[in-house]
């Protein structure tokens, strides 16, 4: 039963009936193997245990990206980088791997 939920939610996310989200056949495939008893509600508290950091992490830079687009803040900093670089595309390329470094160390 857990072989054909993992295979039913893969197939819905690719053919995508109606533009249909991925995250209803996730939830889907995930009812299905709960419904099946594969796995039971302390399983469930166990991984949600040890998930809940980084999903809080993922969240949390969605979050930031969010409202870092809607202030214009990558149109900013795209075109500071590209003015920098003076047409060097070595330069953008160096410029964008620092801008990203110091990105990962003070975010």
């Amino acid at each position: 039963m857990v072989l054909f939920a993992f295979f039913f939610t893969i197939m819905l996310i690719y053919w995508r009936p109606k533009g249909m989200n991925e995250s209803i056949p996730a939830t889907i495939g995930a009812l299905i193997v709960i419904a099946s008893g594969a796995v039971n509600v302390s399983h469930l508290m166990d991984i949600s245990v040890k998930v809940s950091g980084a999903a809080m992490t993922i969240i949390s830079t969605l979050v930031m990206a969010l409202v870092l687009e809607s202030i214009g803040f990558f149109h900013w900093i795209a075109s500071l980088l590209v003015q920098r670089s003076n047409g060097s595309g070595i330069r953008l390329f160096w410029h964008t791997n620092a801008l990203c470094l110091v990105a990962s160390k003070v975010l």
